[in-house]
């Protein structure tokens, strides 16, 4: 790649970056940010509380989970002090992960430690979305499987009282975030009661690297705070070290260690002939700003192909999402059924409105050519190795910057593709139709070498903070 490039999928350079300012005035600032971020809480805080709860209770099909999730936030609903699950002698591993992909990432991982009949394990989530995937594999009382030992709970608002109260109701061991997601009054809170945190598979977009860096003594009120970082590329290491964190080492990527995602057998079977002897795509996780582009390519494609078959999986397929894409397939005189309906594709030509969780396994083993969302947007793409597992020939824009390595080597195997608009993506998957060719196995290649390596790294990285349990 060229430099030009590397700027596009790393950020900007280190040396870019200005001098961090002297040590004292770090300290005030972090002193007055933390006084500040308090107070506003405090006094926010109802405000808010208001103001989701009417966004909830105007939410339609997902009204209920909101304001379920909505009492937790405001620090509901925790354990009952003499809970067997807290009175356990286990040391309690907490892992938190934001949504979705960061939830899926994790799976490996809790998998693991939970193998060695040590550990229970607190798994917090945050979005809406997330709480399907939580649900089928912990519940809030888990009862099989790794969730025999594990309790699944929606992180609270960082007000300094909830997460106070959060912390030590649960009592973690260790506290391992996914990704990131680090709050000040949070991370404030485990600091006090001396327990250890992790991030693993560490990463920030080019903008907020940016910006934590100008701002580097409110970022090392947080991240002085983190005793280990495991970052996911050396590139980034340099940075995670200047935010002040006790231990940066290389993890590698979480998602490489991901398997081939579960695809419903029987869900297929009956989708099959839907899909057989007919041109299909998939278009998943796309965005709003995202699914013009994807309408043209279909419209590009249907002009050649009679029968094409569109499968569309929005990103988030609730509320004002789904009305926003249903109106835009009406505004183009689209025909389209929609999954979360119980209708199946039409058989003439048209689209598929896939607005279900957990599927995108599915919709990437019945297609040949998959896009790949987030990507013609600036939000960094979406995880390929998943339809990569279904050996889909892979399409996207050019902002693959949270898949940097990924992006890199499956562009240069020939098995992902990254166009600049709709009538690029159009050109680019009309010859995969029909089957993801060389270019999927390519793909399935790739993936088939990831994984072992990498949950290995990410485990000799926390061995030591997981001794001292």
């Amino acid at each position: 790649m060229s430099a030009a490039s590397r700027r596009i999928w790393y950020g900007e350079a280190m040396s870019d970056i200005e001098p961090a300012p002297e040590r004292l005035r770090e300290d005030g600032r972090a002193r007055l940010f933390l006084l500040f971020w308090r107070l506003a809480w405090w006094f926010l805080l109802p405000l808010w509380a208001v103001v989701a709860f009417f966004h909830a209770a105007t939410r339609g099909e997902t009204r209920r989970v909101r304001l379920w999730r909505l009492r937790r936030q405001l620090g509901r609903g925790l354990p009952a002090r003499d809970d067997p699950f807290l009175r356990d002698a286990r040391p309690l591993v907490w892992v938190h992960a934001v949504s979705v992909g960061e939830l899926t990432a994790a799976m490996p991982l809790i998998n693991a430690l939970a193998a060695r009949k040590k550990y229970r394990f607190l798994v917090t989530t945050t979005t809406v979305s997330s709480l399907h995937l939580a649900r089928r594999n912990f519940g809030e009382r888990a009862s099989e499987g790794p969730g025999a030992d594990a309790r699944h709970a929606i992180l609270p608002f960082d007000h300094p009282v909830l997460a106070r109260r959060f912390v030590r109701r649960w009592r973690a061991g260790l506290v391992i975030f996914v990704e990131g997601d680090l709050w000040p009054s949070l991370c404030a809170c485990l600091s006090a009661e001396g327990i250890p945190v992790a991030v693993v598979s560490a990463r920030h977009s080019p903008r907020s690297r940016r910006r934590w860096l100008r701002y580097r003594s409110v970022a090392r009120a947080i991240y002085g705070r983190v005793n280990l970082v495991a970052a996911r590329y050396r590139e980034e290491m340099e940075y995670f070290e200047r935010l002040g964190v006790g231990r940066v080492v290389l993890g590698g990527e979480i998602k490489d260690a991901a398997p081939a995602p579960v695809v419903n057998e029987k869900e297929r079977d009956a989708l099959a002939p839907f899909f057989a002897g007919r041109p299909v795509w998939s278009a998943i996780s796309v965005h709003e700003g995202e699914l013009d582009a994807v309408i043209l390519a279909h419209q590009e494609l249907a002009r050649d192909e009679e029968k094409l078959l569109t499968v569309i999986c929005p990103r988030h397929p609730i509320d004002a999402t789904m009305r926003f894409f249903v109106q835009r397939l009406e505004r183009a005189g689209i025909v389209y059924t929609r999954r979360s309906l119980g209708e199946m594709p039409v058989m003439e030509g048209g689209v598929y409105l896939a607005d279900t969780f957990g599927e995108v396994g599915l919709w990437s083993s019945l297609a040949g050519a998959v896009f790949v969302g987030g990507s013609l947007i600036d939000n960094g793409g979406h995880n390929l190795r998943e339809p990569a597992w279904c050996g889909a020939a892979l399409f996207g824009g050019r902002s693959f910057y949270n898949q940097a390595v990924a992006a890199e080597a499956l562009e240069g195997l020939g098995a992902l593709v990254c166009v600049d608009d709709g009538a690029g993506l159009a050109l680019a998957v009309r010859g995969n139709l029909r089957g993801g060719g060389e270019a999927g196995a390519a793909a399935r290649g790739y993936v088939e070498g990831l994984g072992v390596e990498t949950l290995e790294r990410i485990l000799a990285a926390l061995s030591p903070l997981l001794n001292d349990l």
